[in-house]
């Protein structure tokens, strides 16, 4: 399974912040998105798991390195046999059809509370789709955190 292949004149794939309706349950990226990067299939998980807050994207890399994670556990470890059971059901595969739409299922939309309209956030390698209410009251708190780390970071 290959990972994120970004394209050569671009810095990261996913930057940005687009609104977009949502038809039939599908969404279609942003053509800036689908330009910047030739990975058409992703991993979809309601995140954070347990919470379902929104919908997160991860490239085919993305989702190997967090399988490799898991597979160095014990077969008798239950704490890791209940995440991956939450975390194998709360995750699908989505590839972008030739119109550069992603068909996102119908519980996934429906627990993550999207209806209607989209919010797509990038975070550079990967993007999360969030229903636009929730994904409002979020971004306050996010900008506090992330400001703090960008301090720490000394960026």
């Amino acid at each position: 399974m290959p990972g994120l292949v970004i394209k050569a004149d671009s810095m990261s794939p996913f930057m940005g912040e687009y609104r977009h309706r949502l038809e039939q349950n599908r969404v279609t990226l942003p053509g800036r998105w689908r330009q910047a990067t030739t990975t058409k299939a992703f991993v979809l998980a309601l995140w954070p798991v347990g919470v379902d807050q929104h919908l997160l994207a991860l490239p085919p890399g993305w989702w190997a390195k967090l399988l490799k994670k898991t597979a160095d556990g014990e077969l008798t470890d239950e704490e890791l046999a209940a995440t991956e059971r939450v975390l194998g059901g709360s995750v699908a595969w989505v590839e972008l059809d030739n119109a550069g739409r992603l068909a996102l299922p119908e519980h996934m939309v429906s627990r993550a509370g999207i209806e209607g309209e989209v919010v797509l956030v990038g975070r550079l390698d990967k993007f999360e789709l969030w229903e636009p209410q929730r994904y409002a009251e979020v971004l306050q708190e996010s900008r506090k955190i992330a400001s703090s780390v960008l301090k720490r970071l000394k960026i």
